[in-house]
C-alpha cells in the first residue's frame, strides 16, 4: 500500500505563484550583472542607462588591460621606461578601447618612444613660436567633451624645416592633451586652417608622416574629430593622396568645412578661442602662443620627463609599416570633398 499524500503538500502554492511580485523582487537583487538607478528630480522620475555591477565592471576590464600591459613592460627593457610614467600605458589601452591583445601590439610596434618624452626647449621650442600648430585653451568640441588643437599647414615648408619637427610639435601637444584620463577617454579635436595654403606648404613625405602620427601611431592619443577649414578650390587633389593614408575608421571623422559652418562641431561661443588671423576668430594668435610656451617650460622644468631610450630617425621603418597596414582596410571618408568648397 502506498504512502498516502496530505491534501496539504499538493494544494501548497508555490512562493512565486502566491508572492510574484516579492519573487520578482528577489531576483532583481540578486543579479550579478546589472542594476537600474531611478532618480527623482522635480517630482518626475528618470531612468538612468543600466550600469554594471563591480564584477563585469568596465573598471575591471580595464585594470586587467592595465595589468597585461604591465607585465609586458616588465619583461622587456625596452619598454620598461614606459613604466616611468603612469599614463603611458593608460593611454594606449584608451587608445585602443582596452583590447589588451592590440595595445600589446601597439606598445611593441612602437618604434620611437622619444616623442612620449618631449619638453618645451630648443629647436622645438622656436617651432612653436612659428604659430605653426598648437592648442586652443578652453575650446571643445559642441558636446562639450574634447578639446581643441589648430594648425596654420600654410607655415610649414618642407623643403625649409625638417618633417620631423614638425611631428614633434604636434606629437608634444598630443602629450599634454591626454594628461589625466579623463582627457584620453574625451580624445580631441584638431581644426586646420588651410587660409593660404599651397603646393609649396605639402610633401608626400610630410603628409605621410603627419598622417601617421594623427592617427595614434607615435603617441597614443585618439582624435575624434578633424575639421579642415577652407581649403583652396583645387585641394580635392591632395586629398585624394590623404585619405589614402588614413584607415578606415579614420576618415569617418573628418570633414571639410567653411569657417561659418563650424558652429555645427564647436561650442557656443567658439569664436571667442578661435585665432584671430580666421575671419571668425577674437582671440589673439600671438598672446596664445605665448601663453602656452611660457606656461609649459616653467611645467616642463618642474616635471621633466625620463624616457629617452632610442635615436630620432627610427620611425621611418614604423611610418611606412603602419601606412600599409592601414591603407588594407581604408574606404571612402564620411565627407564627401564635392559638397565643400
Amino acid at each position: 500500500m502506498s504512502n498516502p499524500v496530505s491534501k496539504r503538500s499538493i494544494n501548497k502554492p508555490s512562493i512565486s505563484s502566491k508572492y510574484p511580485l516579492k519573487q520578482e523582487r528577489r531576483r532583481q537583487r540578486s543579479s550579478d550583472w546589472t542594476a537600474t538607478l531611478v532618480v527623482v528630480r522635480g517630482g518626475e522620475e528618470e531612468e538612468e542607462e543600466s550600469i554594471r555591477t563591480v564584477s563585469t565592471s568596465g573598471e575591471q576590464e580595464e585594470n586587467e588591460c592595465i595589468g597585461t600591459l604591465m607585465n609586458v613592460c616588465n619583461g622587456s627593457y625596452r619598454n620598461l621606461a614606459l613604466l616611468s610614467n603612469e599614463m603611458n600605458l593608460f593611454r594606449y589601452a584608451c587608445l585602443h578601447s582596452f583590447n589588451a591583445r592590440k595595445a600589446k601590439a601597439a606598445i611593441e610596434g612602437c618604434r620611437n618612444r622619444n616623442y612620449l618624452s618631449l619638453e618645451m626647449e630648443g629647436r622645438l621650442k622656436e617651432q612653436f613660436y612659428t604659430q605653426t600648430l598648437f592648442p586652443l585653451p578652453g575650446l571643445r568640441t559642441k558636446d562639450g567633451n574634447s578639446e581643441v588643437f589648430y594648425m596654420r599647414p600654410s607655415r610649414y615648408f618642407p623643403r625649409n624645416t625638417d618633417t620631423r619637427l614638425i611631428i614633434q610639435n604636434l606629437c608634444y601637444v598630443l602629450n599634454d592633451m591626454s594628461d589625466t584620463k579623463e582627457k584620453c577617454r574625451n580624445g580631441v579635436a584638431f581644426v586646420a586652417n588651410m587660409d593660404g595654403w599651397t603646393m609649396d606648404n605639402f610633401s608626400m613625405d610630410y603628409c605621410k608622416r603627419f598622417m601617421h602620427a594623427l592617427q595614434g601611431h607615435a603617441v597614443p592619443t585618439k582624435v575624434e574629430l578633424f575639421l579642415i577649414v577652407d581649403p583652396p578650390g583645387w585641394f580635392g587633389k591632395i586629398w585624394r593622396i590623404m585619405k589614402s593614408m588614413l584607415s578606415r575608421s579614420f576618415s569617418k571623422k573628418v570633414r571639410i568645412v567653411e569657417q561659418t559652418k563650424l558652429r555645427n562641431y564647436l561650442q557656443e561661443g567658439f569664436e571667442e578661442y578661435l585665432p584671430d588671423e580666421m575671419d571668425i576668430g577674437l582671440k589673439d594668435t600671438t598672446l596664445i602662443v605665448d601663453d602656452y610656451v611660457h606656461r609649459r617650460s616653467i611645467l616642463d622644468i618642474s616635471e621633466p620627463q625620463n624616457l629617452h631610450l632610442e635615436k630620432d630617425g627610427s620611425e621611418d621603418e614604423d611610418v611606412k609599416s603602419r601606412t600599409e597596414e592601414d591603407h588594407t582596410d581604408a574606404d571612402e571618408p564620411a565627407t564627401d570633398f564635392s559638397s565643400s568648397k
